[in-house]
């Protein structure tokens, strides 16, 4: 038997390009790793959609393999916020 995670479950993103990611991670989606950010003055920090807050993570370096990743702060719902400086 196949579990299908429903729609407003799954994680989504929305990129203006060298400008800004938006990432929308709900409760019990996966950490994440983004493929695709360019090495760059990037910044990132977390927002809780639960109560207006963020919490900054830094300046955002790219790996050799492209996949830049980050733990979520906690399994609820977050967006992750990528901007340039």
């Amino acid at each position: 038997m196949s579990r299908e995670t429903p729609r407003e479950r799954q994680p989504a993103c929305a990129i203006v390009p060298d400008d800004c990611w938006l990432v929308y991670l709900p409760e019990g989606s996966a950490d994440v790793e983004l493929l695709g950010v360019e090495n760059g003055n990037w910044q990132a920090r977390w927002f809780d959609p639960r109560s207006g807050t963020e919490r900054d993570i830094g300046a955002v370096t790219v790996p050799e393999d492209s996949i830049w990743q980050t733990p979520r702060p906690s399994p609820e719902d977050w967006v992750l916020i990528l901007d340039t400086c």
